[in-house]
């Protein structure tokens, strides 16, 4: 009895760390579609993606031997790539909303000193 015992607790360990595996899958995805969104979320959404995909990682290393994990490993790289691309696209953004802005500085007329004379 206690060995049933033993062997189900073990089952049940390796469940809980496959269903945590897929639950860091799920949350990365749900936080890529937050990011692909504008807004001032997105970053944030970005940085959580990323930590979810390194648990993610973390997981596929840990249970290459599971039925699946083939189909786990295609779905984290699908991932990792989106997560990568929409990087990408913040960074592109954040350096063209810099240049404009630099743009924008230079062509402002600077403060005249002529008023203070008098």
């Amino acid at each position: 009895l206690a060995r049933e015992r033993e062997q189900a607790e073990g089952l049940a360990r390796g469940l809980g760390e496959r269903l945590r595996g897929h639950d860091a899958l799920a949350e990365a995805s749900r936080l890529l579609q937050q990011a692909a969104s504008p807004g001032p979320a997105r970053l944030g959404a970005l940085a959580g993606a990323f930590e979810a995909l390194d648990r993610c990682g973390q997981h596929a290393e840990a249970g290459q031997k599971y039925a699946g994990a083939a189909q786990f490993l295609s779905r984290l790289k699908a991932l990792q790539a989106r997560a990568l691309l929409l990087l990408r696209q913040e960074a592109q953004r954040q350096l063209q909303q810099a240049a404009q802005a630099a743009q924008g500085a230079q062509a402002a007329p600077a403060p005249s000193a002529q008023g203070e004379e008098g």
